[in-house]
């Protein structure tokens, strides 16, 4: 989650994406019955089953909630210490933790704090920058 892309990083991605593969084999298709991770996918195709918040709904959680932080998008982070030349070429610091979350990320120094204004701006624009790096 830190973002960095050390030989440690590489090989601890290859061991956990191993592991979780093992699991899977062994176990099966697991029932996932809460959102581990909430995702709001823009300027996508989104298919059946998914569902979208609007911009109010969206704006919600960042008047409930407080701290807010942004980090490294995690799913981006493995796919690239897995395989350098990932073609994902969005921003990596895109992921958004609200309250306890958020706390926890910033006092790791895993990401780091934002305003409300600052996260509206980020969701509000089409286009968003890289906001895991400092101001």
């Amino acid at each position: 989650m830190r973002g960095t892309r050390t030989d440690k990083d590489r090989h601890l991605a290859r061991l956990i994406h191993d592991y979780k593969e093992a699991v899977g084999r062994t176990r099966g298709p697991r029932m996932i019955t809460f959102p581990a991770n909430r995702v709001i996918p823009v300027g996508e195709t989104i298919g059946p089953g998914s569902r979208v918040h609007t911009y109010s709904q969206v704006t919600a959680y960042l008047e409930r909630y407080d701290p807010i932080s942004v980090s490294t998008c995690f799913c981006r982070h493995e796919g690239k210490l897995l395989n350098e030349e990932s073609a994902c070429t969005m921003p990596d610091g895109v992921c958004m933790q609200f309250g306890m979350g958020a706390q926890y990320v910033i006092e790791r120094g895993l990401g780091r704090k934002i305003s409300r204004e600052e996260a509206k701006e980020f969701c509000g624009k089409p286009n968003k920058p890289d906001w895991s790096t400092p101001a």
